[in-house]
């Protein structure tokens, strides 16, 4: 509703900083990452370039298991010529997931 409904197709690129706890039996993960790519709008707003920012942390608690759960607690969009002079900032998210 704030103009800039529409959706993003973008290239992400990062990291993973594990560190071990427990004697290695768990594992935390921080995962700085960045994106870049297109912002499309759905108002016949075209196309513009799209790039972002942030973190993620994920949570192995379980020894030789895949399952983790995950929380990114920012993520930072810019969207160049939008006429958006401050950064679009997205709130905390959590989930969780399985890593082969």
């Amino acid at each position: 509703g704030g103009g800039l409904d529409g959706g993003t197709s973008q290239v992400r690129r990062g990291g993973d900083i594990a560190i071990p706890i427990r004697g290695g039996r768990m594992e935390l993960t921080i995962a700085p990452y960045g994106a870049a790519g297109v912002f499309y709008g759905f108002n016949n707003q075209g196309a513009r370039a799209a790039m972002s920012f942030g973190v993620e942390g994920k949570f192995f608690p379980i020894e030789g298991n895949g399952f983790f759960a995950m929380a990114r607690p920012f993520e930072i969009t810019i969207l160049p010529g939008s006429g958006v002079t401050t950064p679009v900032l997205y709130g905390f998210g959590v989930g969780a997931g399985y890593a082969f």
